[in-house]
């Protein structure tokens, strides 16, 4: 529990108290492993770093701690599996295969903006921060049966007319989520990606 207190977690453990103890079985079977002489690379290391810097960091400070307290070194790529089980946490599956299949599909739609717009996407920014948090929502909202239907014509009525690229690229990525995730986007949140879409594509820096 210090360990995770120290990386800024206590408040995430209290809404999700599984977490402690996926990542200590995590943790156990890493031990075993090193003993073992067994090495593990994780997928999407990439990714996670990219998409999730915040939970990188706070693992990285789970991982420092647990090695001041471990009789066998943890290798650094552990930090990545701890940081996707912090993600995972806030995922309403709490299923880890979910997650990673999210993050997969999270880089997928950040590469489509891209590509339409010919930009890299810094995640650095706050738009593109805030644009990666509003999909992982919606990873939730779809996840639990729970689209925005709030009536956002009026929203999209103005981003067509007024941006239509935006309202395109929304289409093409509400597109990609049908077909991975095997549902139907709600023309509100077609209308609140492509909000999104104008908001990053204007400046993916800032």
């Amino acid at each position: 529990m210090e360990a995770f207190a120290a990386a800024g977690l206590s408040r995430l453990i209290d809404s999700s108290p599984s977490l402690v103890v996926t990542v200590a079985d995590h943790i156990s079977f890493a031990i075993r492993r090193i003993r073992d002489g067994i090495q593990v690379t994780y997928p999407l290391e990439a990714e996670v770093a990219h998409l999730y810097p915040k939970e990188l960091e706070q693992a990285r400070h789970v991982l420092t701690a647990l090695n001041r307290a471990a009789e066998v070194e943890l290798p650094d790529g552990e930090v990545v599996a701890i940081a996707m089980h912090i993600v995972n946490a806030g995922f309403t599956s709490g299923d880890l295969s979910y997650t990673y299949t999210m993050t997969g599909l999270l880089h997928q739609l950040l590469e489509v903006v891209g590509d339409t717009y010919g930009c890299t996407l810094e995640t650095s920014s706050i738009s593109v921060a805030r644009f990666i948090t509003h999909l992982r929502y919606l990873f939730v909202r779809i996840a639990s049966g729970k689209q925005l239907e709030d009536n956002a014509s009026a929203v999209a009525t103005a981003i067509m007319d007024g941006d239509p690229q935006a309202y395109r690229c929304a289409e093409r990525v509400a597109t990609l989520l049908e077909l991975r995730l095997d549902t139907t986007i709600s023309s509100d949140e077609v209308a609140y990606l492509a909000l999104h879409i104008a908001r990053v594509t204007s400046d993916p820096r800032t």
